[in-house]
């Protein structure tokens, strides 16, 4: 009898030590921040981690309006539960959510966030949403989780139907966009005036930016630029606000929701590059444009769930199509750019090495309803081309360079 004590109480300690061992061995990823952006048309949820995200679920609950996510790797005490939970209890005012809950049963489980969505109401005038949720192939090289929440009149504007789409994606990128604003903005521009441009000189206030040895900061390069940039446009007739006109901190949250509460139709981010190593040979001038990768195949494979209205093949179809035609013409917005700017040192006989056009997945750009680049004036780090960029009349240049591309595109998005 005390043999088989013995050996039970074996037992017992070998599986508590076995499961104390697999607990510290399960990766601990960490959420870095996590944020709720309001973007004209449609709500943001971004999740960043410190560590890819893996194998990534989801639940639907049998009355589809209650979604769980599965987070393995993480523990609730590096996932920062009260501003997670704070911070999307802000939708309840929007009458998209009715709670939220994060917990993780034990250090073995994954920690689990549930959302719990308003049901349909046709008679209510908060909640009215029908839901689509579409999710991204779980790619394990990400760290990224980005939810898209669009209301019912731009479901309108891809489909017929009276639906509210978002869009959910485990990838390093996101592309969302009103459709309805799409539209809208090729059918208004028969005028100047009505073409709404924001120009974004990064950073300012307490981001700096890029500094070089000399300790020129980029943010005074950015916002020169920018002001420049706008008197150019104006005198061609365009309606053009800056993000910030002075040496101000803005977040990147603000900087698009600012686009969004002005309705402006094109956003342009101004920015001075760095070599990352702090080389002085690297130059050149380069714009970016959304990676809209993730959105083809073999790279994405996406799932749809519709909570509180059936399966509409013809919205999933429309919202693909959308991603594609918003991709298209932010690239088409940066290579505008990019060409007359690069042609036009090039006439005044300025050497200047051209980086081309390249997909990025910049916040600001991720955050934009609107076609959208960022482009690099040139690098901070490198000499030459620093003390070019604090003479007024190569600003100028720039600046006139900018504004060609973007009239350009106009002219021809038409």
């Amino acid at each position: 009898m005390k043999n088989v004590k013995k050996i039970i109480f074996i037992l017992w300690v070998i599986l508590v030590l076995s499961i104390q061992l697999y607990a510290k061995a399960i990766p601990n990823n960490r959420l870095n921040w996590m944020k709720v952006a309001n973007i004209q048309t449609y709500t943001q949820i971004m999740f960043d981690f410190a560590q890819p995200i893996k194998k990534l679920k989801k639940k639907l609950n049998a009355d589809k309006t209650q979604l769980t996510l599965f987070f393995p790797g993480t523990r609730l005490k590096n996932f920062k539960k009260k501003n997670v939970i704070k911070t999307l209890n802000t939708l309840k005012e929007k009458g998209l959510i009715e709670n939220v809950t994060l917990h993780q049963k034990n250090k073995t489980k994954p920690v689990e966030l549930t959302i719990k969505f308003a049901k349909y109401k046709p008679n209510s005038k908060k909640h009215k949403q029908k839901l689509l949720i579409k999710f991204s192939k779980i790619i394990d090289d990400t760290n990224k989780l980005i939810l898209d929440i669009f209301d019912i009149d731009t479901l309108k504007a891809i489909n017929k139907n009276n639906d509210t789409i978002l869009h959910a994606y485990n990838y390093h990128t996101i592309v969302q966009y009103d459709t309805s604003q799409l539209f809208a903005f090729n059918q208004t521009r028969d005028q100047k005036k009505k073409v709404r441009i924001i120009l974004d000189p990064g950073h300012g206030g307490t981001d700096s930016g890029a500094i070089n040895s000399n300790g020129i900061k980029e943010k005074a390069i950015a916002l020169s630029i920018a002001r420049k940039t706008r008197r150019f446009l104006q005198k061609n007739g365009y309606t053009v606000m800056l993000t910030r006109n002075d040496d101000s901190t803005i977040s990147l949250k603000e900087r698009s929701e600012l686009a969004a509460q002005l309705k402006a139709d094109l956003f342009v981010s101004i920015h001075v590059n760095a070599s990352p190593k702090r080389s002085t040979e690297e130059s050149g001038i380069e714009t970016y444009y959304l990676d809209n990768a993730s959105l083809r195949y073999p790279k994405y494979v996406d799932t749809f769930v519709f909570i509180n209205t059936p399966k509409n093949n013809r919205a999933i179809h429309r919202a693909r199509t959308f991603f594609k035609t918003k991709n298209n013409q932010s690239q088409s917005l940066a290579q505008a750019i990019q060409t007359k700017l690069i042609s036009l040192l090039r006439y005044k006989k300025i050497p200047i090495v051209n980086r081309g056009i390249k997909p990025e997945t910049f916040q600001v750009l991720l955050r934009s309803n609107i076609p959208a680049a960022l482009v690099e004036v040139g690098f901070i780090t490198h000499p030459i081309e620093t003390k070019r960029l604090l003479k007024n009349s190569y600003q100028n240049i720039i600046a006139h360079g900018i504004c060609k591309g973007i009239k350009n595109y106009v002219r021809y998005s038409q």
